[in-house]
């Protein structure tokens, strides 16, 4: 083989090795990024009329923001624990956590969200990573 040819391939070698480096890279941010979060919402509405204005528009907000509502429901008792019973819960699936405070820093939505503020009270917000089972608990 001709040494021009044979540094020619150890160039593309080369460049395929760090192309693939990088390609891994990005894979792994974005895998990171974009790794989905519940939000779970526990409060009590204060008022009816602002928190019935805050739904007119969260919901359309909700999807375009890459949320979707799991889950809507009505307190119905305590089963264990201490905390001050809430009469509203939501949980709110979240593409990642960048998804979840684009709309919570929306600028168009301070609006929106002074009616949710102003509508409830007692308010639990919480986040959880999305996992597929219980192996992350167990890992040393």
């Amino acid at each position: 083989m001709k040494p021009i040819l044979k540094e020619c391939i150890s160039i593309n070698i080369f460049i395929e090795i760090i192309l693939n480096k990088l390609d891994n890279d990005f894979k792994k941010e974005v895998t990171m990024k974009s790794k989905s979060i519940y939000a779970l919402n526990l409060f009590n509405i204060t008022s009816k009329r602002e928190y019935l204005s805050y739904l007119k528009r969260s919901g359309e907000e909700v999807t375009t923001h890459n949320g979707k509502v799991i889950a809507i429901g009505k307190f119905k008792e305590s089963l264990k624990g201490d905390l001050s019973p809430r009469k509203v819960m939501i949980l709110v699936e979240w593409e990642s956590k960048e998804a979840f405070e684009n709309y919570i820093n929306d600028p168009l939505l301070k609006e929106v969200h002074a009616h949710r503020e102003n509508g409830s009270g007692d308010y639990i917000w919480q986040s959880f990573e999305k996992l597929e089972d219980f192996r992350p608990f167990f890992r040393d």
